[in-house]
């Protein structure tokens, strides 16, 4: 299938809670300080009453200067935004509201026109349900196979990671969706950070080495995502995203 933008990635998660819009507005403030015309992409938003993370990923981008993003912006960046801190497609049938993957699809595809790279960001995990039906073929995977982008797995640092982030890219692979890199993501400072054996673990189940590890850091916004930016930019995680994508999946 045709990508949605002439270059891009879809940041998923292995779970909610793993830091995927800390790392997807990194990756799109690393890229716009490139010189890049960026887009970014957050479709399906559950629970966020002022959509933080579509404000978080817009200014990242530059699409968005300070304060709060204009109704008809966010409408572009987050067209399916629901109250109810559920999956995107449960909300939607207790709001009475329908979606359709389809329309997600030309949102991103009106974005793509105008851009030289988007970052998309999912959802929680691969099999979290979008459509208001809780169709088997409308999750969040069935998105990313549709907009033909590569997808950067985004981890957490805890427990269970191991199984999270193999199943995750196994499940990837049988779609035949590439598989950009995988990232770890100390969200909470009580997690310890994965060790050597924890790496070699993945690597070996996975074949895909991990990229980095962003630990945890406290502060504002900009310090957040400035922090991402900065050592995406020092571990050459584009390059290394292109690079993976043209040779796997």
């Amino acid at each position: 299938m045709t990508a949605v933008a002439p270059a891009g990635v879809f940041v998923v998660g292995t779970d909610t809670d793993v830091g995927k819009t800390i790392v997807a507005a990194g990756l799109a403030r690393m890229l716009r300080k490139r010189g890049e015309r960026v887009a970014v992409y957050k479709p399906f938003l559950s629970g966020d009453a002022t959509a933080m993370d579509a404000q978080i990923l817009a200014r990242a981008a530059g699409m968005a200067g300070p304060g709060m993003l204009q109704p008809a912006l966010l409408d572009v960046i987050s067209p399916f935004r629901f109250t109810a801190a559920l999956a995107p497609g449960i909300a939607a049938r207790k709001e009475h509201r329908e979606v359709s993957l389809e329309d997600a699809v030309e949102h991103a595809r009106d974005l793509g026109r105008v851009c030289d790279v988007m970052v998309v960001e999912g959802a929680g995990g691969l099999m979290v349900p979008l459509s208001h039906q809780l169709r088997a073929d409308a999750c969040v995977i069935d998105l990313v196979a549709a907009l033909g982008l590569p997808a950067l797995v985004v981890g957490r640092t805890a427990l269970g990671t191991i199984n999270h982030t193999t199943l995750t890219v196994m499940a990837l692979r049988a779609r035949k969706i590439p598989v950009a890199g995988i990232i770890f993501n100390q969200t909470d400072p009580a997690h310890d950070l994965p060790d050597q054996d924890h790496l070699e673990a993945i690597t070996n189940l996975t074949g895909i080495t991990p990229m980095i590890t962003l630990t945890f850091t406290g502060g504002s916004e900009a310090i957040l995502v400035g922090t991402a930016a900065r050592q995406f930019e020092t571990h050459k995680i584009w390059e290394n995203i292109t690079a993976a994508t043209a040779t796997r999946a």
